[in-house]
Parts: C-alpha cells; sequence; structure tokens
C-alpha cells in the first residue's frame, strides 16, 4: 500500500527470496524540503537546559521533604500528600 506521491522500493534482505517492501518515507520527506528538528542546533541547546533545571527541582523537594519530617516533626503521610499537591501545582502550572 503506498501513500500518494511516495513511490515504493523493494529491497532484498536475508537472501534473493526473502523481500521487504519499504515505503521511502525519509526520501520523500527530504525531497519535499522537510528537515527534521534534531538537525537544528536550537534543539540540541533547548533539551539539555531543559534538563538542568529540574535538576534544582529534585534538590529543592528532596530537601523539602527531609525539612519538613526532620525539623517540623511532620508524619511522612503528611509530607507525602503536601509534595503530591506541589508537584501537581507546578504541572498544572506548565501547562
Amino acid at each position: 500500500m503506498a501513500i500518494a506521491g511516495q513511490e515504493r522500493r523493494e529491497t532484498h534482505r536475508f537472501g534473493p527470496n526473502h523481500r521487504w517492501t519499504v515505503l521511502g518515507i525519509g526520501d520523500a520527506a527530504t525531497a519535499a524540503g522537510v528537515r527534521s528538528p534534531l538537525v537544528r542546533w536550537d534543539i540540541w541547546r533547548l533539551a539539555p537546559a531543559g534538563a538542568l533545571l529540574t535538576v534544582p527541582q529534585f534538590g529543592i523537594l528532596t530537601f523539602s521533604a527531609v525539612f519538613l519530617h526532620d525539623a517540623k516533626g511532620v508524619g511522612v503521610p503528611a509530607t507525602v500528600v503536601m509534595l503530591m499537591v506541589v508537584q501537581i501545582g507546578g504541572g498544572a502550572a506548565r501547562i
């Protein structure tokens, strides 16, 4: 089954009697001028920056859990609920 505007290619794999039909989707996208977002340098800068922003978040959440439990005497279930509320609120704020 071919998609409109794309040619079908046949390649031989695992010997002459075994054939797979491969759609040249990547070739058609390249011919149409569509570039992969992974080619762009700003994407490669954005991904590690986003990952590095999670490091302080984990540090603060870990410190908060220990501080609430040890220094303030809050129980483990209450600490879990408080941190869960903070995480859900942070996720809602990002949306």
